[in-house]
């Protein structure tokens, strides 16, 4: 895999709180952390799972009669 151009955006560490659910704190090379909170991850996530999830998600708003 190649080195990404601005090598602080390269990921030192990553921690995925599951059990708790509270998300992925990242810390980049630079120092700087960044916390993401699952239904952030999932709402911007580009997989068929994700997408499926919102999909879902979208059924349960509606009541189907209009």
């Amino acid at each position: 895999m190649p080195e990404p151009i601005d090598t602080r955006k390269k990921p030192i560490e990553v921690k995925v709180h599951v059990a708790s659910g509270a998300g992925v704190d990242v810390t980049w090379s630079d120092g700087h952390t960044s916390h993401f909170d699952f239904p952030y991850l999932r709402d911007n996530c580009p997989c068929a799972m994700c997408n499926d999830e919102r999909e879902k998600a979208k059924g349960f708003g509606s009541s189907g009669s209009d």
